[in-house]
């Protein structure tokens, strides 16, 4: 593929990047509420010619797979963004901040999704180039914590098939214009236990009878 040319469509649709990301930002949803996320991303798929275009998931309206294949043959690779907001009033004044009391996207799940559009156009304008299929997940339910959206995906066959799966969080650090990568983690998440404590109350004065947890 020429890179070249990726670069200049990538600078051409920098406009309908921004575009989506705006209106995702004004549009803020939930983990699994994600119902007009879902059908905007779906719309603009579908406009673009991809194929398998499925969208709701866990008997929800949310979530989005499609697929682009160009030669047959070649690998599947996967490109993924999470789409889902977070339960946090928006402060900011900005023409396109929040419309949703109380729900904002406030780390940074539009802009995930308004780049994975972005290389939707990119991947459109140089189908018959691609050496194999690219697949595009918009994965609802990040945030949701044990009811993981990439959990339910994977159990419902998303990955069925893919080679290789790759994706990325924006970071308020890095400079603009800059990918930055590392070998091994470099993110984190949080995890939830639940512990069954039995013990034998027992007097202050009296530890050595009692078993404290």
């Amino acid at each position: 593929m020429d890179v070249k040319l990726i670069q200049y469509l990538a600078k051409e649709v920098e406009g309908k990047i921004i575009e989506y990301r705006r209106d995702l930002h004004a549009h803020p949803e939930l983990s699994w509420k994600e119902e007009r996320t879902s059908k905007v991303i779906e719309s603009a798929l579908a406009g673009l010619g991809f194929e398998n275009i499925r969208r709701g998931f866990d008997n929800t309206g949310t979530g989005v797979t499609a697929d682009i294949t160009g030669k047959e043959g070649g690998p599947v690779i996967a490109i993924r963004a999470d789409i889902d907001a977070l339960p946090i009033d928006e402060a900011v004044e900005e023409p396109w901040r929040s419309s949703c009391d109380g729900v904002m996207h406030a780390c940074g799940h539009d802009a995930h999704a308004a780049m994975l559009l972005g290389v939707a156009h990119v991947l459109a304008a140089v189908k018959d180039t691609i050496p194999g299929t690219v697949r595009l997940i918009f994965q609802p339910g990040e945030e949701s914590g044990i009811h993981s959206g990439a959990k339910q995906l994977v159990s419902e066959g998303v990955l069925d098939g893919v080679d290789a799966i790759c994706g990325l969080h924006v970071w308020a650090t890095l400079e603009a214009g800059k990918v930055g990568f590392r070998k091994g983690p470099i993110l984190a998440s949080a995890d939830i236990w639940e512990i069954e404590v039995k013990g034998k109350g027992g007097h202050g004065s009296r530890p050595h009878e009692a078993v404290d947890p």
